[in-house]
């Protein structure tokens, strides 16, 4: 009956990452010592409650026997898209190590992806 719940909980990390990349952008475009701090701070607990929503949605996928290839798959691509929101925030401030790390990462991510498409039955866990 509760089937969907560990796919909603792995929305609510996919909602989260480009606020977490905003406040990140934003804090470094402000001038205002507080205002940067609370930015930084929001984006901090936000991301951190969205990494415990990483937790939660694999609990509940196991406690509910709800566990799926897709819901694996979106759980993947969630913990992507919030490091990729997070580097694409730190590009405004430290581009140079974040431009490195969102390259590196995607990049990595797309050659898994294609080896997995090419060759289905390695296993690349």
């Amino acid at each position: 009956m509760l089937n969907w719940l560990p796919n909603a909980v792995t929305f609510i990390r996919i909602l989260a990452a480009p606020v977490v990349g905003a406040m990140i952008w934003l804090a470094a475009s402000r001038t205002d010592a507080l205002e940067v701090a609370v930015l930084y701070g929001f984006a901090f607990l936000i991301f951190s409650f969205a990494c415990l929503t990483d937790w939660i949605d694999g609990y509940l996928a196991r406690a509910l026997k709800a566990e799926s290839e897709f819901g694996a798959k979106l759980d993947l691509w969630a913990d992507k898209v919030l490091v990729a929101a997070a580097l694409f925030g730190g590009l405004a401030v430290f581009w140079p190590a974040a431009l490195i790390g969102l390259v590196t990462l995607t990049g990595r991510d797309a050659v898994i992806m294609w080896l997995r498409s090419r060759y289905p039955s390695v296993n690349l866990a």
